[in-house]
């Protein structure tokens, strides 16, 4: 592997673990969130666990991007017609990723805007 491809691989690897980082650590937040809020603020559950289920796709995507990526490396080694093909969906799907944890965080936000405004 040339420094070039091994560079590639690295960044590839850090921004997977920004997207489990990312929607995991927010999962986990809102549901610690949700522990504290359940009975004070009820109207407010829906929001949260609506955006809770958007973080878990992102999570569920970031899942798919790293096995995509074993499939990518693969078509490029045997010079595969497809392989851009590959690339572009696994590209896709990180980027679908990182929007879940936008879409959630405009729930949760506008949710708490909502009812507590």
């Amino acid at each position: 592997m040339s420094d070039a491809q091994a560079h590639r691989a690295e960044i590839h690897n850090q921004y997977v673990k920004g997207l489990f980082l990312l929607n995991g650590g927010a999962s986990l937040a809102l549901l610690a969130f949700l522990e504290k809020i359940y009975d004070a603020k009820p109207r407010l559950v829906s929001w949260l666990l609506a955006s809770l289920l958007i973080l878990i796709v992102g999570l569920v995507l970031a899942g798919v991007v790293n096995f995509i990526r074993g499939i990518v490396s693969q078509k490029y080694s045997a010079n595969s017609p497809d392989k851009e093909c590959w690339s572009y969906f696994n590209r896709s799907l990180m980027i679908a990723s990182l929007l879940c944890f936008l879409c959630a965080m405009m729930v949760v936000l506008g949710g708490a805007y909502i009812h507590l405004a």
